[in-house]
């Protein structure tokens, strides 16, 4: 039994001259070549793949591109940067090391080295899906005339889809750091992204791309989502390679992603359709210890509600390998070295975190009696709530008493500005081995919170109703009496939105879920010199610069 991480080191072994050329599509489409010699090659390479096992590989990498850098990956990037640049943030003031002030000052013109490092491991995985969905189309759909149908479908076909699927997931990640968010009412057509849907043949080619505007990155989205869907299985079956079994993308994450593009461009029917597919399939349930969706680090032992998830474990490894994702302890309570959870005797706090939940969100979920003025005492319905418990943690400030419980106070000098209690998100690095824990990317809860706002938008109060008493019902404490379920009448947006901060919070999903909404982005607690800076919709300034360097070079 492989999984992506194992078969990537085994590949690589085999076939450094293989390698070589992912080497060359990196170099080509994000460093600049003008050597036009690269092209006409005495002995040009060999097909990359000569084998299914060898063509693996094409879908593996950009897996491991997105998502396995332990401090600047983008996908976990993407999330820190969210929720600093989010409606929800609370800042602490201890910076150290990261590059924050743009962030938090939501100055998207500036030049931030953790943003360019981004769009160019999106280009890098987009650039090794080209060059996988190239040799497939090149050879009609069939570049192993000798293998089953079986071999074809469950292997070929599947890995052309899992290539789809991430190239449509860097662009949409690419997409949404690099350009205005989306706006239904018309536009969209800055031309501020490259548009690179297959490997260079020439100098011209690798150097001086189209400029593709944000309409048509959305619609080669959809494309290849849609592809994806239909090449993709929606469970692993005998007779595909080991290392698909754990960890990488089926048809329900597939339709996942389409209903997320979909509700970011207004095409919030569509995105009904999509969400309701993977809800109503009941592969996936609710889990109903919010925990148990975060702390998984076995293979086999996953979550109910995750529909895809990252693996940060390695089980042909006889101890840890510390690879998982560690820029999350900057909105997490836990270290990445966090045993058994990180709570009671295996107590653990990052020693430099610097965002919490702001204290608006905390009014607007009720878990603070009134910290907008000062009252921090707990509600009841905080203690009542699992998620509360569970995968968010409260710390009551600092104190310069040495004796005080290090598990309930602040003590860290660096602190003494936090006069009063704070909510920490505490998701991560949950497993028994911290920095091995499985990482979700799409999980059940978000879909329902779609399907609640669609339908509460629409007119339909009831439909959201429910949606929001499922999510709340699974994560209500049984100790505490009865659940009293909301009605129509209950219902406002307001009130969907509380139920969003407390699934998901310091996922990744903020910004751009304020964005569809077309709402106000409102301030959070930033700093003072930070407070207020409001963005307004249709956010048309609201978007990262690509790297000067890459002007520079296609502009040549």
């Amino acid at each position: 039994m492989l999984h992506y991480q194992t078969l990537i080191r085994q590949t690589f072994k085999k076939m450094k001259k293989y390698y070589s050329i992912f080497i060359s599509i990196s170099l080509l489409l994000l460093s600049g070549c003008n050597n036009e010699e690269f092209f006409e090659l005495d002995r040009p390479p060999q097909a990359p793949w000569q084998t299914v096992d060898e063509f693996e590989l094409a879908a593996v990498s950009p897996y491991n591109i997105a998502f396995l850098n332990a401090w600047s990956n983008f996908y976990t990037n993407d999330r820190v940067i969210d929720f600093i640049q989010g409606d929800i943030v609370n800042y602490l003031g201890n910076q150290e090391g990261f590059p924050i002030e743009a962030y938090l000052a939501r100055d998207t013109k500036q030049t931030v080295s953790s943003i360019n490092g981004s769009f160019t491991d999106g280009y890098k995985v987009v650039g090794i899906c080209n060059a996988g969905l190239d040799f497939y189309y090149s050879n009609n759909e069939n570049p192993f005339p000798s293998i089953s149908e079986e071999n074809k479908r469950k292997n070929v076909d599947r890995i052309v889809g899992e290539l789809h699927f991430m190239r449509a997931f860097a662009y949409f990640q690419n997409v949404k750091r690099h350009a205005p968010p989306y706006n239904p009412n018309g536009g969209n057509d800055d031309r501020l992204l490259p548009l690179r849907i297959t490997f260079p043949n020439n100098v011209d080619e690798a150097t001086k791309p189209e400029f593709a505007s944000t309409e048509e990155i959305y619609q080669l989205i959809l494309e290849d989502i849609e592809i994806a869907k239909k090449l993709l299985p929606e469970s692993f079956e005998n007779g595909m390679h080991a290392s698909y079994e754990y960890g990488r993308a089926n048809r329900y994450a597939a339709a996942f992603l389409k209903a997320k593009v979909l509700f970011q461009m207004g095409k919030w029917d569509d995105a009904l359709t999509e969400a309701e597919y993977v809800i109503n399939s009941g592969k996936y349930q609710l889990e109903t210890n919010p925990i148990d969706a975060f702390n998984k680090d076995q293979l086999g032992d996953e979550s109910s509600e995750v529909i895809f998830y990252v693996i940060y474990s390695d089980p042909f490894r006889s101890s840890p390998i510390n690879e998982g994702p560690k820029l999350l302890t900057l909105m997490n309570k836990s270290h990445y070295t966090a045993m058994g959870g990180g709570r009671g005797e295996n107590w653990s706090l990052c020693p430099w975190n610097q965002f919490t939940l702001s204290n608006d969100a905390l009014a607007k979920i009720n878990w603070m009696e009134d910290p907008l003025n000062g009252d921090f005492s707990e509600t009841s319905e905080a203690l009542a709530d699992l998620r509360y418990q569970q995968i968010y943690y409260r710390m009551e400030g600092y104190t310069s008493d040495v004796n005080a419980n290090e598990q309930a106070y602040l003590k860290d000098s660096k602190y003494s500005s936090v006069s009063h209690p704070i909510i920490y998100n505490d998701k991560y690095y949950r497993a028994d081995f911290g920095n091995n824990f499985h990482m979700p990317v799409m999980r059940l809860p978000e879909l329902y919170l779609m399907r609640a706002i669609i339908k509460f938008r629409s007119g339909d109060a009831s439909a959201a109703a429910n949606d929001i008493n499922i999510l709340a019902q699974r994560a209500w404490d049984p100790d505490y009496g009865a659940f009293t379920p909301l009605t129509a009448a209950d219902m406002n947006e307001d009130r969907i939105d509380a139920e969003w901060i407390k699934e998901m919070a310091c996922e990744g999903n903020r910004l751009h879920y304020v964005f569809a909404l077309r709402n106000t982005l409102t301030g959070g607690f930033r700093g003072l010199e930070y407070e207020n800076r409001i963005i307004e919709p249709p956010y048309q300034d609201y978007y990262w610069i690509i790297p000067q360097s890459e002007l520079d070079f296609v502009t040549e």
